[in-house]
């Protein structure tokens, strides 16, 4: 009798609602994107049972998933995993992001590179053998994938809300792409959380390393969608099929490796489907070797279609400027156009400056032998600088070389010397 009441406060509800807003559709939402939707007109439904579904104990709300057709794109790209060697002999190029050299960026250059090595071991691992122990625990090799695993050490079940049952059954050593990362970045002390999926990479790394005194000096730099002759070692690249979140989503995570002796550039990932419809599929996530941690071929991935060649981004760990290695000595030419009506009239110019921590410029500015103090700023990329009054008002704002040895940018007497401004390009160099 209780169930009849139930079900007949329900329909006398449903209709009430029908006659206020003419709406004939429950809709079944999460997170306030709507999953699934079904007709409640009389003719497609005659009652409704809700059943409390069951719970699971998680040890990550958080994870990484891919399509299966995602999956077969990535095993087809799938690359041998390098030597040793190959990481070793690749750090004449980490981190050459254009930032000034100094012990800072030595030690964001350890932390990369035992990150890559950290990366080559366990995609080594394939070759390791992890023997059938009965009920869902199937005989594996490596590591394989795992939705929302941090865990790898150990045989577990995959602990992310949105795998399926299926996926949930079998135990493993195993991660995603996201559990991948996380290991790598605590390996090196940077304690990210487990809580951290390709949405909240960004976010969760930056308030890591802030929040450790161990890496005041390191920063997380996000370059967007740089051409792939950009991108350099040790660099974090992630994916996204569409730019906003829905809940069918694909995304992706893994750090770059660029071979010293090859202009092929390979992805360290961890790739499979948290939500396989059938055995096969979930079989393929445990047993082929091209799934779970191994690396990939990023030049095929960025030539691929749809999103992997459009939808990603590029986070870099690197050190701070360090501002005092910019002061020196710069001399070149510098151009004045529209001088008592004379283009690229030649006016040298040099520089000898300082530069503080708050990178503030103090010095001497010689333009055409005069010689004056001069003021400025930079941010270690770009860089401002004028004579002090009561000198002749010339300003000139330009922009460093990636080796830091260059200024380039244009500049002039603002009209002091003419009727119109005077103003040009320069050019000057590092002595």
């Amino acid at each position: 009798m209780k169930k009849f009441y139930l079900l007949f406060g329900l329909i006398l509800l449903l209709s009430v609602h029908n006659l206020q807003s003419q709406n004939d559709t429950i809709y079944v939402m999460r997170a306030g994107i709507i999953i699934n939707k079904q007709s409640i007109k009389t003719e497609d439904v005659d009652s409704l049972i809700f059943h409390k579904p069951a719970v699971y104990i998680e040890q990550t709300l958080y994870g990484d998933t891919l399509s299966e057709e995602d999956n077969l794109f990535l095993e087809s790209i799938s690359v041998p995993n390098p030597e040793i060697n190959d990481i070793l002999d690749s750090f004449g190029k980490v981190n050459e992001t254009g930032k000034v050299v100094n012990s800072d960026t030595e030690f964001v250059k350890n932390i990369l590179k035992n990150m890559l090595l950290d990366a080559q071991s366990l995609s080594a691992k394939k070759t390791e053998k992890h023997d059938d122990e009965g009920l869902n625990r199937p005989l594996h090799y490596g590591i394989a994938y795992s939705y929302g695993q941090r865990n790898f050490t150990q045989r577990l079940a995959p602990p992310s809300k949105d795998a399926n049952n299926l996926h949930r059954k079998y135990s493993v050593f195993g991660t995603d792409c996201s559990g991948l990362i996380i290991n790598l970045l605590r390996n090196q002390g940077i304690n990210i959380s487990d809580k951290t999926a390709v949405e909240n990479f960004e976010n969760n790394l930056k308030a890591t390393l802030s929040n450790n005194p161990a890496f005041q000096n390191v920063i997380v730099e996000n370059y967007g969608r740089l051409p792939i002759d950009d991108i350099k070692n040790g660099d974090f690249i992630l994916w996204r099929s569409v730019l906003i979140p829905t809940i069918e989503q694909q995304r992706h995570i893994g750090i770059v490796h660029v071979p010293s002796n090859s202009s092929f550039k390979n992805v360290f990932q961890s790739n499979g489907s948290g939500t396989p419809k059938d055995e096969v599929e979930q079989a393929k996530n445990i047993n082929i070797e091209k799934r779970g941690v191994h690396p990939i071929s990023l030049n095929s991935c960025l030539n691929g279609s749809g999103y992997w060649s459009t939808n990603y981004t590029i986070l870099r760990i690197q050190a701070k400027y360090d501002y005092s290695a910019l002061s020196g000595v710069y001399s070149g030419q510098s151009y004045w156009n529209n001088y008592d009506g004379v283009d690229n009239v030649k006016a040298p110019i040099s520089i000898s400056f300082t530069v503080d921590e708050q990178g503030t410029i103090a010095g001497w500015m010689s333009i055409t032998g005069v010689n004056q103090q001069m003021k400025g700023t930079t941010n270690g990329v770009n860089i401002s600088f004028e004579w002090l009054p009561p000198a002749a008002p010339f300003k000139y704002s330009g922009t460093f070389s990636a080796d830091k040895k260059t200024i380039v940018g244009n500049g002039g007497a603002g009209g002091y010397y003419a009727p119109n401004d005077v103003n040009g390009p320069f050019e000057i160099t590092k002595e």
